[in-house]
């Protein structure tokens, strides 16, 4: 006799832990206890367990509040959201088509080839280490300091 599950409960095994890794919950144990206490989603909860993506996180999340447009792009974005939900609702074709045209335009204008790169860099760099160097952590774990031995 087989102790090996059959084809229907490896499907529906399956089918729980895909539930479990999207954050859908589920009827398992796990369920529910993917979502991180922040409420963010598993992935970015698996993704920030490394040190260097938490303090990467981190500078981004301090960044993004310290913009002065945050609240001027979220509103665009909820309002492009609310404009354009029921076109694609009603009319997906037109809106991939509209996005098509809007992306060729864009291509053909370039206006990436409008700023000089060495200005963004000069602009920006000192900027971004700054804002590096407030969230590195005085000592970088697994790194010794130097003149002292680590434990054995």
């Amino acid at each position: 006799m087989s102790t090996e599950p059959g084809a229907c409960e490896r499907l529906a095994q399956s089918r729980e832990r895909l539930r479990q890794v999207l954050g859908h919950g589920g009827t398992g144990p796990a369920a529910g206890s993917t979502v991180s206490a922040a409420g963010s989603s598993p992935w970015l909860a698996s993704a920030t367990s490394a040190p260097e993506a938490s303090i990467l996180l981190d500078l981004l999340q301090s960044w993004w509040r310290k913009q002065p447009l945050q609240l001027v792009l979220t509103l665009a974005a909820q309002a492009t959201t609310t404009a354009l939900q029921p076109t694609a609702q009603r009319h997906p074709y037109r809106l991939v088509l509209g996005a098509a045209l809007f992306g060729g335009v864009l291509t053909l204008m370039r206006p990436w080839r409008w700023v000089s790169s060495t200005t963004v860099l000069a602009t920006l760099l000192p900027r971004i280490l700054s804002e590096v160097s407030k969230h590195l952590p005085a000592q970088l774990p697994g790194t010794a300091t130097p003149g002292h031995d680590p434990a054995p």
